[in-house]
């Protein structure tokens, strides 16, 4: 028997995470109450990459309150997509390294089969439900996908010494 380097519970759990935020994404981020922050800090990016002040906004304003990542990503997919178009894709892209994080980070504490459980519950969890359809908290699913992502890789530098996973992490 051949066994899969994949379990078929974070399949599940990314196409449902696919299934059910990106459709309350397209009706739900207007309504957020962060969303347009970031889509106005992302057309800052696209208007001026490296200049972190922008006088837009009060009498002018730094964008560094936030971590520019998934701003800078929005700006750049901006150009194709439009603003709105990059904001969903960006937040997509979060939530779903945010489930591939948990079952990574997951497998660290519990066996194969409940990681992946945790991945499905991921999907579902109200505090990301909230995050994403609520808040519109962009940066805290973006940097958060990159955290737990990167802690299970920095676990597996620390066991094994293989340099490749440091860089990763």
């Amino acid at each position: 028997m051949v066994r899969s380097r994949f379990n078929p519970y974070v399949l599940v759990a990314l196409v449902i995470a696919l299934a059910y935020h990106g459709v309350l994404l397209f009706s739900t981020f207007r309504r957020t109450y962060d969303a347009y922050v970031h889509i106005f800090f992302a057309d800052h990016y696209a208007r001026a990459w490296f200049d972190h002040w922008d006088y837009r906004w009060y009498t002018g304003f730094t964008l560094t309150s936030y971590p520019p990542g998934s701003q800078q990503a929005i700006a750049l997919l901006s150009r194709f997509v439009g603003l709105e178009g990059g904001f969903i894709i960006v937040q997509m892209f979060s939530i779903l390294m945010v489930t591939i994080g948990i079952y990574r980070f997951s497998k660290i504490w519990v066996g194969e089969e409940a990681a992946g459980y945790a991945a499905l519950l991921t999907v579902f969890a109200s505090s990301i439900t909230e995050t994403v359809h609520v808040f519109g908290q962009l940066p805290t699913t973006f940097s958060l996908g990159f955290l737990l992502n990167a802690l299970a890789y920095a676990n597996t530098w620390m066991k094994t010494g293989d340099w490749k996973m440091l860089l990763a992490a």
